[in-house]
């Protein structure tokens, strides 16, 4: 192997003659290891900050606290759906077409009781009165044809209770205890077919069947309805004697309008369909009449509801 030639510096090599060589330079002082340091980003930013004799935890609290004092000062960003909601976006939501069921109630009340008995001995208004008394009504409606501009074709299932409170009657005047006078009964005394017993009459109508809806028009659509009744019901009475009970068949007659509250508050009503899937909700009315038929106790009454209805 040939030999290596002598450098400028004789046989050294090329690592110990350069550190000789920088030696030599009178203005080098060499820096060591020690004080070598590696700047952070933070530390960068510090540079040029007053507050730079800060610790770095110090420092980094700081820029968090200008951070959130800048995003107070602006006004809150809406999320895309809430701007939605509230109108104050180019984006449009829609709930899709189409709906399968609905449900809601109605309260109301008969407009003039026609409550008859085959064997009564006092009329329905004489012992229970002619003032109103509710009549509370739940139900659900599956749609089986449905279009949301068009028409709507379904079977609906009604639940009612109303109860009604009166008084006994007797069949004939009672004259109360008065004074005689020589063995002639006093002729000023008062007479009264009042009775101290109290009754409670009960009813719990149940009616199914078809339900027709018009919704060609966006926000009011009227709706009939015909049904078969079934009217269970119940007189109990306050005293020792036994009350009465039994039922009877009707048909159940509707007619009405449902106004559509969707528009009158956009953001509870895309609330209630993320929630609950409610498609649409209305504010109902209607009028009832029915006609009972094979019975023992007729309900021939006329009423008036209103309610709400929810679709989904």
């Amino acid at each position: 192997m040939p030999e290596k030639e002598p450098t400028e510096f004789g046989n050294e090599s090329y690592t110990e003659a350069l550190k000789k060589k920088l030696d030599l330079d009178q203005n080098y002082e060499p820096v060591e290891p020690s004080n070598m340091k590696r700047q952070t980003y933070i530390d960068v930013l510090r540079e040029g900050d007053p507050n730079k004799d800060k610790t770095p935890a110090d420092y980094t609290e700081k820029l968090k606290e200008d951070i959130r004092n800048r995003d107070t000062e602006r006004p809150p960003r809406l999320g895309a759906i809430e701007a939605v909601t509230q109108g104050k976006s180019e984006l449009k939501w829609e709930k899709p077409s189409g709906v399968d069921y609905a449900m809601g109630f109605k309260i109301g009340t008969v407009l003039i009781p026609n409550i008859v008995s085959t064997t009564q001995a006092n009329s329905f208004a004489d012992i229970y009165g002619t003032g109103w008394s509710p009549d509370i009504t739940l139900f659900y409606e599956r749609q089986f044809i449905q279009h949301d501009h068009i028409l709507a074709l379904g079977l609906q299932f009604q639940v009612g209770l109303t109860s009604r409170r009166g008084t006994g009657k007797f069949l004939g005047g009672v004259a109360p205890s008065c004074p005689a006078t020589g063995g002639t009964p006093a002729t000023n005394c008062t007479f009264s077919t009042n009775s101290a017993v109290t009754t409670n009459f009960l009813t719990v109508p149940i009616s199914i069947g078809p339900i027709f809806r018009l919704n060609v028009l966006r926000f009011i659509r009227p709706y009939v309805m015909a049904a078969g009744m079934f009217i269970p019901f119940m007189e109990s009475r306050n005293d020792a004697v036994a009350g009465f009970r039994g039922y009877s068949f009707a048909a159940n007659l509707e007619g009405g309008i449902a106004i559509q509250l969707d528009a009158l508050d956009k953001q509870n009503s895309f609330e209630m369909y993320d929630s609950y899937n409610v498609k649409h909700f209305y504010l109902t009315a209607n009028g009832q009449m029915l006609i009972t038929f094979a019975s023992n106790v007729s309900f021939n009454n006329l009423g008036i509801y209103t309610g709400i209805l929810a679709e989904f």
